[in-house]
């Protein structure tokens, strides 16, 4: 099954539910070994979650890498693959260039919450070397 993910892994955010004070965010991943279903903790990561909804959903501004135009209206991630696959640890996504190096635009504050990822399945985001 994992070498099905390194060939072909692409991330289609199908759907995103976020509202007002909702202590959830649900988005399903359309891949092409199956969906991939991700609960996001609000409450604990309240800029994370709605950055990641916004983003999937097309809500949220970013910038073209292409074209360095801003662009909203388009989900950042449709078909976007899946760039690393490490078997041990877990896979990444979320770079436009599918090489780990491209970025939408902008930074987020770090979310010091204290969430440990010391389990399967746990969903996370990395932050870019001098981050603020």
């Amino acid at each position: 099954m994992l070498r099905l993910f390194l060939i072909a892994l692409f991330l289609l955010p199908s759907s995103a539910y976020s509202q007002g004070n909702a202590l959830f965010a649900f988005v399903t991943l359309k891949t092409s070994a199956g969906d991939i279903r991700l609960k996001l903790y609000k409450r604990e990561a309240p800029q994370y979650v709605d950055n990641f909804v916004g983003l999937a959903t097309g809500e949220k501004q970013f910038r073209d890498v292409r074209s360095g135009r801003k662009v909203k209206d388009t989900p950042f991630y449709k078909d976007m693959i899946f760039h690393k696959v490490h078997p041990e640890l877990g896979i990444q996504s979320g770079c436009p260039w599918g090489n780990g190096k491209g970025w939408p635009g902008f930074t987020l504050k770090d979310e010091k919450n204290g969430l440990k990822f010391d389990k399967h399945y746990v969903v996370s985001m990395a932050r870019l070397k001098g981050d603020e």
